[in-house]
């Protein structure tokens, strides 16, 4: 209890989940004007938490199956011994462990502690507690989804959706849904429709593996993979 009270006063604010949508904000909107310098600042868009309600559900499906988290919100939120045993492992670097639900939440709030540059292993799993101890699961897992970094100066699903498709991520059909998670790690491959074979086979991989775990119903995954890549439309 020293040891975590001592370092806390080295975090920014994150006891509530305000505090931590602003601390992030901070966070990343500095990072994307870095990656920016020089662009007109009204042009740098910032980073915006999408609710659960800005987000279509091909996108959280896909998700949910892309991070082997298909079971996220059949289980309430990991506390007590669990999720204090799972989070001291963490920190002393066995891990996120095996077994539980908390595994995801603490793979969610992971990624959202590398926003903040944190000096040491201890650090981060304390940021890591703070997280959630604040957030709901839907924030940790919306919050992760807003966060995610797709290439430079592309931060977050909304900025990759207006980017790539031109829209809202709530007017995302499920196959563009499909085809933007895979934009993470790949995003110059789909911003120039690079290899739309292969591509289309990927987009489809994506689309099977929600449906095999019944993330979506099968004329939905069907309707889908009929249609055609996004990115064949932009590059003409």
């Amino acid at each position: 209890p020293v040891v975590y009270i001592s370092l806390s006063k080295d975090l920014p604010p994150l006891d509530t989940r305000d505090e931590v949508v602003r601390t992030l904000k901070v966070f990343l909107d500095g990072q994307e004007q870095k990656q920016k310098a020089g662009v007109d600042p009204t042009k740098v868009e910032g980073f915006t938490h999408l609710k659960r309600e800005d987000l279509p559900e091909g996108i959280l499906a896909g998700a949910l199956t892309t991070e082997g988290c298909p079971d996220y919100f059949s289980y309430p939120k990991e506390t007590g011994t669990d999720w204090a045993q799972r989070i001291i492992n963490f920190g002393m670097g066995n891990g996120m462990g095996t077994v539980g639900p908390g595994k995801c939440e603490l793979k969610y709030a992971d990624r959202l502690a590398d926003a903040l540059g944190l000096p040491s292993d201890v650090h981060r799993a304390i940021a890591i507690h703070k997280f959630h101890d604040a957030l709901s699961k839907e924030d940790l897992l919306t919050l992760e989804i807003s966060s995610r970094y797709f290439g430079p100066g592309v931060l977050g699903v909304r900025q990759a959706s207006k980017h790539l498709f031109g829209k809202e991520p709530k007017q995302l059909t499920l196959a563009e849904c499909a085809e933007l998670l895979m934009a993470e790690g790949h995003y110059q491959d789909i911003l120039n429709c690079k290899d739309p074979i292969r591509l289309g086979i990927w987009r489809n991989n994506v689309l099977d593996a929600m449906e095999g775990l019944n993330l979506i119903k099968k004329d939905a995954a069907d309707r889908a993979r009929k249609e055609p890549l996004h990115c064949r439309s932009r590059a003409g």
